[in-house]
């Protein structure tokens, strides 16, 4: 029985340590990516007044999807989860993270958004 328990903790271990690791290798191009996304679908970067491109929005909002998935991933790999269920959950939440970042970029009150942080 201590033996079961001892590896499930070392697998969560594990799998807690591939996400942070990840985490940590994704973030800084994660952040440009959501960054690039904002501006492109607001028309704001540095100052505002450019026109909305929603097409490379949506590329952008893409690319961001991805890299959110990578620790995800290499997390659930790595605790050895073979259930769909949980791979489903997943996905289903970075959907809702890229569709809530994409609304937020959408809406003009927040088109300054990092026009203001400058």
């Amino acid at each position: 029985m201590g033996t079961t328990s001892s590896s499930t903790g070392a697998q969560r271990r594990r799998a807690v340590g591939a996400a942070l690791v990840a985490v940590l290798a994704v973030a800084y191009p994660l952040l440009w990516g959501a960054g690039l996304a904002h501006a492109e679908f607001s028309g704001c970067w540095l100052s505002c007044g450019g026109d909305p491109r929603f097409a490379s929005g949506v590329a952008w909002t893409t690319f961001s999807a991805v890299l959110l998935g990578i620790p995800l991933a290499a997390g659930l790999l790595a605790g050895s989860v073979r259930s769909w269920v949980a791979w489903a959950v997943g996905v289903l939440l970075i959907l809702l993270a890229a569709t809530a970042w994409v609304m937020f970029s959408l809406d003009p009150g927040n088109a300054a958004f990092f026009v203001a942080l400058g």
